[in-house]
C-alpha cells in the first residue's frame, strides 16, 4: 500500500486576462498550468520535466503554497491545503520544504549558515534553541559539511557548497517532501554528480519524497521512480521513469529525449 503525502488535483493557474493591464494595454490570458493531477508518494522521486515555459516551476510554487491556483486543489494529509489554519500551515511548512535552483540568490548573504539552516525550525516552532542547534549540526554533517560551518556566511563557500547548505536547510525540519527546482542546473558536471548522489543518500537514509523539477532528462533514470512530462501546462505523459525514458508514448516526450541523445552524441 502506497503512502501519498502530497497531491495535486486538477490544478490550473492562469495569468492575465481582460482586467489585467500593463501601461493601459490589456494583457492576454496565459494558462501556465492546465488541469494537472499528481501524487507524491513517501520515499519516492517524481520527476517533472519539460521545456522552459511548460509549467514546471508554476507547479512547484503551487505545491509549496507560494502561489494560489486559479482552480483545483493541493491536498496535504487528504485535506485542501488552502483551508489550513495557522497551526496547519506551520506543520505544512515543516513537512514540505524547497531547494531552489540558484544557491547564490536563495541564501541570505547577511545570515550565518546556522541561522539559515535553522529557519524552518523557527517558522514551525518545532524545536527550542538547544534542539535547533543539534538539528543544524546534524543537517550540516548529513550534507558533508562541518557543524563549525554554522558560524560562517554563504559568501565563504563555493556554489556547490552553498547548494549543500540549501539542502541542509531543507532537511533540518525532518520533512516528508522536498520540492527540488532545478537543483543542479547551475553547477558544473562534477558538482552535479556529487549533489545528485547526496540527494539519493539522504532519501535512502530519511525516506523523504522528492519532486524533482528539471529540464535535464539525462538524470531521470538515475533519480526518479516516476516521471510527469509537462507540455504547455498539461501532463502529456506519465509513468515509470524507466518506461518513459526507454519507450516514450507521446511525440513530445520523444522529441525531448531525441534532443538529449543528440547533445550526448555531439
Amino acid at each position: 500500500m502506497t503512502s501519498v503525502i502530497l497531491s495535486a488535483r486538477s490544478l490550473t493557474k492562469t495569468f492575465g486576462g481582460q482586467r489585467a493591464t500593463v501601461l493601459g494595454a490589456a494583457v492576454p490570458r496565459l494558462t501556465a498550468l492546465d488541469g494537472v493531477s499528481i501524487d507524491i508518494v513517501r520515499g519516492t522521486t517524481l520527476g517533472v520535466v519539460g521545456e522552459s515555459g511548460s509549467g514546471k516551476t508554476t507547479l512547484g510554487r503551487l505545491l509549496l503554497l507560494l502561489d494560489r491556483p486559479s482552480s483545483g486543489e493541493v491536498l496535504f494529509g487528504g485535506h485542501n491545503a488552502a483551508t489550513l489554519d495557522t497551526k496547519g500551515r506551520r506543520e505544512f511548512r515543516r513537512r514540505v520544504q524547497p531547494v531552489f535552483q540558484n544557491p547564490y540568490s536563495s541564501l541570505n548573504p547577511r545570515m550565518s549558515v546556522g541561522a539559515i539552516v535553522s529557519e524552518p525550525l523557527l517558522w514551525s516552532g518545532a524545536a527550542d534553541r538547544d534542539e535547533r542547534r543539534t538539528r543544524v549540526a546534524e543537517a550540516l554533517t548529513s550534507v558533508g559539511l562541518s557543524p563549525d560551518d554554522a558560524r560562517r556566511f554563504p559568501g565563504e563557500f563555493s556554489g556547490g557548497q552553498r547548494q549543500r547548505i540549501a539542502i541542509a536547510r531543507a532537511i533540518a525540519s525532518q520533512p516528508d517532501v522536498i520540492i527540488l527546482d532545478e537543483p543542479v542546473s547551475s553547477q558544473d558536471i562534477s558538482v552535479r554528480a556529487q549533489i545528485l548522489n547526496l540527494l539519493k543518500d539522504i532519501q535512502e537514509q530519511r525516506g523523504v519524497a522528492y519532486v524533482l523539477i528539471t529540464h535535464d532528462l539525462s538524470i531521470l533514470s538515475f533519480m526518479c521512480d516516476e516521471v510527469a512530462v509537462l507540455h504547455q501546462g498539461k501532463v502529456v505523459e506519465f509513468g515509470a521513469a524507466a518506461q518513459v525514458c526507454s519507450a516514450p508514448k507521446h511525440p513530445y516526450t520523444s522529441t525531448l529525449l531525441s534532443s538529449v541523445l543528440s547533445i550526448d552524441a555531439a
